[in-house]
């Protein structure tokens, strides 16, 4: 069953991640960065990188909330899909 409370605390918490890695991307503005090339050919730098690892590392702690709502999601569209069928 989907928790709204525990759904709009992982929100803000995400929200939040957001906000924090935008700001270790920042710290790199203006400053000496490394630029390598993917295996796709695009750029990426080394505040990509940074904020990358930021944001790993601070979902990996929410993972476990995150899971148990994704599961209570999918559950609840599924209802919906089979109710929506039945119109």
């Amino acid at each position: 069953m989907i928790d709204l409370n525990e759904l709009e605390q992982l929100m803000y918490e995400v929200n939040s991640i957001s906000h924090q890695a935008g700001e270790i991307i920042l710290e790199y503005y203006n400053a000496a960065y490394d630029i390598n090339i993917k295996s796709d050919q695009s750029p990426v730098t080394s505040a990509d990188l940074a904020a990358n690892q930021f944001i790993e590392q601070q979902l990996q702690s929410a993972r476990r909330v995150l899971l148990r709502q994704h599961r209570a999601l999918v559950q609840l569209f599924n209802l919906l899909t089979r109710q929506a069928r039945l119109l």
